[in-house]
């Protein structure tokens, strides 16, 4: 009800100018004319690497987005090259495959993940590359950037997972419950050029958590007890950067357990925060028509790189 109160759901008439509807169309055929499959070690992977019209001097920002989304996100990917920032939006064309070895005994689907992100980089000779990755591309991201710091700099982690412990059964059934109960004042703004509709992004959630019951466990298992905050230290400990972006009212990871786990830590002397921003907005944990999210992980990002060309920064990490 709240949704048609402000004069739009994705299933209304889209009365914003045609210009704008205009760029959003143009951009998705500019994204797909980039498009690339490849298989890789840790299995297939769909591609988007997007120039900006308007180039910065920033380095090239990947998008890694999160458990489930198997389809492009044309609005997050629309954002960083508004920015003019050159684009890398990765995407598994399957769920992940292949033998991973061992590395410290964190999960089989974060190594993967990890695999996938290296191996891009690799491909596309990227060096000291930023990413935003999106929930459950959170732990994946940082274990590549351990793994392999010369090829990334900076994080910024969208409502990311393990931020706080979680048993397989519980973080599963909000899964569902959020997939059921989706909001459509969640996705005001969205455009069919661009944006994926509740419909469809509940129908692709619910095909990758019954596609494979055990795999899906597993997955589940990964996202509810990775160690963040050890991921977090020891990747800034090899020199990458990190800042996490939380949402209020996140379904999946709620902000009032992110806030406990972080005082029992502080508590237990754990060391000092391993994120060098900490960012709260509104809403819940997707925000699929909303531009605010990528806009605020750009900013973060870009306070991060000042960070590194502060001369005292290295020798002041309290």
């Amino acid at each position: 009800m709240a949704s048609r109160e402000r004069g739009f759901t994705p299933f209304q008439p889209d009365f914003r100018p045609r210009g704008e509807i205009d760029e959003l169309s143009a951009y998705r055929l500019r994204a797909d004319a980039s498009k690339e499959f490849w298989n890789l070690s840790a299995g297939g992977v769909c591609i988007f690497d997007i120039a900006p019209t308007e180039p910065n001097q920033d380095p090239p920002i990947m998008l890694v987005e999160g458990f489930g989304v198997m389809n492009p996100r044309y609005r997050n990917m629309l954002e960083i090259s508004n920015a003019g920032n050159r684009a890398i939006g990765l995407y598994p064309s399957s769920r992940y495959g292949g033998v991973v070895a061992p590395f410290r005994d964190h999960f089989a689907e974060d190594i993967r993940r990890a695999r996938l992100i290296i191996e891009t980089a690799e491909r596309k000779n990227l060096k000291g590359v930023d990413l935003i990755a999106k929930s459950g591309g959170a732990a994946g991201s940082l274990v590549a950037a351990i793994a392999r710091p010369d090829l990334i700099s900076n994080i910024a982690l969208l409502n990311p997972n393990g931020m706080v412990e979680d048993r397989p059964r519980g973080l599963m059934g909000r899964f569902i419950r959020k997939a059921v109960g989706t909001k459509n004042e969640m996705f005001n703004g969205a455009h069919p050029a661009v944006d994926v509709s509740p419909l469809y992004a509940g129908f692709e959630l619910f095909a990758t958590l019954f596609s494979n019951p055990k795999r899906t466990i597993d997955e589940i298992s990964a996202l509810g007890n990775t160690d963040l905050h050890g991921l977090m230290r020891r990747s800034r400990e090899n020199g990458t950067l990190v800042s996490v972006i939380a949402a209020i009212d996140d379904q999946l990871f709620p902000l009032a357990k992110i806030f406990e786990k972080m005082r029992q830590l502080q508590n237990d002397g754990i060391g000092h925060r391993p994120f060098e921003g900490f960012y709260v907005v509104k809403g819940g944990h997707d925000e699929v028509g909303s531009a605010s999210r990528i806009q605020l992980g750009l900013n973060a990002l870009r306070n991060m790189r000042a960070l590194r060309n502060d001369r005292f920064f290295w020798g002041n990490n309290s």
